[in-house]
């Protein structure tokens, strides 16, 4: 019964690291698109700075959604 237990776990920690590896990739492009925006934002006018600086809200919030993924993963991984 050991044996399985020890199956399961690594299984589960290997599902988990394959988890947080997929949010990890996931983070960086909004994150490079976020950057471009912010370089591009410097040559724009005021009504095109507004619309660059929503779009900067929102790959900022997918960051921190995949920031919080990871951590759960990461916790999860950690109780096992």
């Amino acid at each position: 019964m050991k044996n399985l237990e020890k199956l399961f776990v690594k299984k589960k920690m290997n599902n988990y690291e394959k988890a947080i590896a997929l949010e990890v990739k996931h983070k960086r492009q909004p994150q490079q698109e976020m950057n471009e925006l912010e370089r591009d934002m410097k040559y724009q006018l005021k009504v095109g700075k507004a619309n660059t600086e929503s779009k900067i809200g929102m790959k900022k919030d997918m960051i921190q959604s995949s920031d919080e993924s990871i951590k759960l993963y990461e916790n999860e991984q950690k109780s096992l």
